[in-house]
């Protein structure tokens, strides 16, 4: 049995709270209930970055500008019947401008805000929760307002 690497794209959703305290969005699994951040597969016809925007909107009804670079990547396992696949998903920050009541996977998954800290306690994929911290320390450092960061 072989192992594919799928490569994916995903959304690390951001904004600063009403105290500058920069928080993140996760939504659950579908399977697992594990918290993660938007993800899912490329998409024909878009680039790599509006894929993530795209899987923001319909996992978690998040919507704002995001970056054209990914700020990393990290790995996890896709288990399917009689395989498992490996991904290797591409993350982009999103700066979350409005948050939609309605949005297509609204009954399938819980989506919620956490602080940086909260996050890392949750996230359960290590390399996800490393990159987490990393690139929010990289934004707290920057001192620029998120909207800066896509002009």
């Amino acid at each position: 049995m072989g192992v594919t690497i799928r490569p994916q794209v995903g959304a690390l959703p951001v904004r600063f709270d009403e105290d500058g305290t920069l928080e993140v969005l996760l939504i659950t699994s579908r399977r697992s209930g594990k918290w993660i951040i938007p993800k899912g597969n490329l998409m024909k016809r878009l680039a790599p970055h509006h894929a993530a925007a795209r899987e923001a909107f319909e996992e978690a009804g998040a919507v704002g500008p995001i970056e054209g670079r990914p700020r990393g990547y990290y790995r996890h396992r896709k288990r399917k019947p009689r395989r498992q696949l490996r991904c290797r998903v591409a993350v982009y920050v999103m700066a979350v401008e409005q948050r939609l009541e309605r949005f297509p996977e609204r009954e399938e998954r819980a989506v919620r805000w956490f602080t940086v800290d909260d996050a890392r306690g949750v996230i359960r994929n290590r390399r996800l929760r490393e990159l987490v911290a990393r690139v929010s320390a990289e934004l707290v450092s920057s001192g620029r307002a998120l909207d800066e960061l896509f002009a």
